[in-house]
């Protein structure tokens, strides 16, 4: 029975994922291991209107492999994209941003997320394509990398830089008393073609996620989230902030886990700040 303005939201689009037609998974073949078979089993997607929606549950390697199977090409695609925008922007080649990824994030991110994020290496791995980790880890860490990072580097911020625009409202501020939230993303058309997915994500621990994101990220990065505790949000970023700190946790880290495990705003907010990056 729907008893709230949240449980109405996740109907409606559970029953959206449902109403569409299935896209078949494609290469499976004798590379796919009886056990890579039976995680796959548990997942699935479908396409619609240029939206992905993707369902993925299970143990944190399963969860990524499951995503990395299914989305191998578009996962593909986007660091391909990514690599082609940072060198046209910075004259860098990407292998520059990889190693600056691995080299700032490497021990702050939690094991659950590192064998997720190996698992989503070997399901496209399993489906063809080619990715390492520490590329996987730029892909999820490129806000703080390219748009933080980069710039404090050269002691300089791109003029205008990156940002959005966000807001939330409820209570006497909308008509009925319910909550309505809007986001809208301030970047390139070349990057921006990659937030068309959208992932129902039932964890072995925690709470079930449904968010909109990019690529392989672990987080939503980007527009809005829900979550199984009953809280939502959207995510915007700063243009032209100079407070980014490279010893703290990378945002993809602490985005994920307070949408994973905090069961209020006083929970999520804690997790956000502890050792945050900026």
């Amino acid at each position: 029975m729907v008893k709230t303005f949240r449980d109405y939201i996740l109907l409606s689009l559970i029953l959206l994922i449902q109403s569409c037609a299935p896209v078949e998974v494609t290469n499976k073949d004798a590379n796919i291991a009886r056990q890579q078979e039976q995680w796959l089993s548990k997942a699935y997607r479908y396409d619609k209107n240029g939206w992905i929606f993707l369902h993925i549950e299970g143990k944190p390697f399963e969860l990524g492999f499951q995503r990395g199977y299914l989305t191998a090409n578009e996962i593909g695609e986007f660091y391909k994209t990514l690599a082609y925008i940072q060198e046209f922007e910075t004259s860098r080649d990407v292998n520059f941003f990889v190693k600056a990824s691995a080299e700032l994030f490497k021990g702050k991110v939690s094991q659950e997320y590192v064998e997720e994020m190996q698992g989503m290496v070997e399901g496209m791995r399993a489906a063809g394509k080619e990715v390492n980790y520490d590329q996987m880890l730029f892909m999820n860490g490129f806000v703080d990398i390219a748009w933080y990072w980069y710039p404090q580097e050269k002691d300089k911020i791109r003029e205008g830089g990156p940002g959005c625009s966000a807001f939330i409202a409820g209570g006497d501020a909308t008509s009925d008393g319910s909550i309505v939230m809007a986001h809208n993303s301030w970047s390139s058309y070349a990057d921006l073609r990659f937030c068309n997915v959208i992932v129902d994500i039932v964890p072995e621990k925690g709470n079930r996620i449904l968010m909109q994101t990019w690529g392989p990220s672990i987080y939503s990065m980007t527009d809005f989230f829900i979550t199984s505790a009953g809280l939502m949000g959207t995510e915007t970023t700063i243009g032209g902030f100079k407070g980014f700190n490279a010893k703290g946790t990378p945002v993809f880290e602490r985005a994920r886990k307070a949408m994973q495990y905090a069961g209020d705003i006083n929970e999520w907010a804690k997790i956000m700040i502890d050792n945050n990056s900026g």
